[in-house]
């Protein structure tokens, strides 16, 4: 009887189709992973006839929150990949609604044999690659959002994975399991032009030495000299806040 149920459930709960096209080159298109995840909860509902989905609904079957789900629609329409009309229905009303012709206007102008396809294999599998570290370091799975907050720093931000993994570690070590502070971590480093690991060691080797030298002029009773610097490394202290993703 269990499994009748579950038919029943299954059935009526229908399915969403996706282009083929759209899901192995969402990137070459202009969306991002999380924005993506957010299309085609805004499909299943529109292909049912809901033409302006509940927000809210979404950002709970996402498990976010209704202001990140607005955001992330927000993006799309900035990009010119989705918009929001207004019609007249059949009673003469007026109805708002989602309307993702745009996307499939860039999908026909979009010439894929000028992507290097060896690039993109590349790039996805390094993607691929930095999700699995993350989630292996966080030990559970990141949710959509958080795959969002960490293709930004690939896309936007420009941040080398390698730079994304030491940050990563950086979190782990101060017992931080949250993206939130691997990003402060990231922006100390960029506002402080750390562009390499290489940077980074560097910078707390002088930090470290620092310490050690202000430890020292302590214990002897002495006055640091006047034109010390102050360190600017410090990830376990780091307050700096960015804006959300």
């Amino acid at each position: 009887m269990h499994d009748m149920d579950f038919l029943e459930s299954f059935v009526k709960a229908g399915e969403t189709s996706i282009s083929n096209l759209l899901l192995h080159h969402y990137h070459e298109y202009g969306l991002t992973t999380g924005q993506l995840v957010v299309y085609l909860q805004l499909k299943s509902d529109m292909d049912r006839g809901i033409a302006m989905p509940d927000i809210a609904a979404v950002a709970k079957r996402l498990g976010t929150s209704s202001d990140k789900v607005y955001g992330q629609i927000q993006q799309m329409m900035s990009k010119g990949i989705m918009r929001q009309e207004v019609r007249t229905d059949t009673n003469g009303k007026e109805e708002a609604y989602y309307d993702f012709s745009p996307l499939l206007s860039r999908m026909s102008a979009t010439d894929l044999k000028q992507v290097p396809n060896d690039n993109n294999d590349q790039e996805q599998t390094s993607r691929e690659k930095l999700y699995g570290t993350i989630e292996s370091e966080f030990g559970r799975p990141l949710s959509p959002m958080e795959m969002e907050t960490v293709a930004d720093w690939l896309d936007k931000d420009q941040y080398a994975p390698d730079m994304i993994i030491l940050a990563l570690k950086e979190a782990v070590m101060n017992g931080k399991l949250r993206l939130k502070y691997v990003d402060s971590i990231l922006l100390n480093w960029q506002q402080n032009n750390l562009k390499t690991p290489a940077d980074v060691t560097a910078e707390k080797k002088r930090f470290n030495e620092q310490r050690s030298n202000s430890t020292k002029w302590h214990s002897a009773g002495e006055s640091k000299p006047a034109n010390e610097q102050i360190p600017i490394f410090k990830l376990s202290g780091n307050k700096q806040q960015r804006h959300s993703k």
